[in-house]
């Protein structure tokens, strides 16, 4: 962490949207494997009884992160087409309601 002290404020906010672009782009990729992992019950496997509560405990999101993920997902599982919406930033995970 120390590097980023010698960063210009040009080149730190320049690798902060770098940054944040990389991680939108894998939350969008994280929500495809959620709805499988809910369509193959995997959760259940695992002795959690709702995917929810399987993206808390077993991969440590927090209740509302997890909470939006799981909604996502259920969403683009069924309406394709907002998964497109999502990765052209027309829509954000909190906007998407089941």
């Amino acid at each position: 962490m120390n590097s980023l002290k010698s960063l210009s404020d040009k080149e730190l906010t320049g690798r902060l949207r770098q940054l944040v672009s990389k991680e939108q782009s894998l939350t969008l990729s994280i929500l495809p494997h959620l709805a499988e992992v809910e369509r193959r019950s995997l959760h259940l496997e695992k002795a959690y009884s709702t995917l929810t509560d399987y993206c808390i405990w077993e991969l440590g999101y927090g209740d509302s992160s997890a909470s939006r993920r799981v909604r996502a997902a259920r969403v683009i599982s069924k309406i394709p087409e907002v998964y497109g919406l999502l990765k052209n930033r027309k829509l954000t995970f909190s906007s998407v309601q089941t």
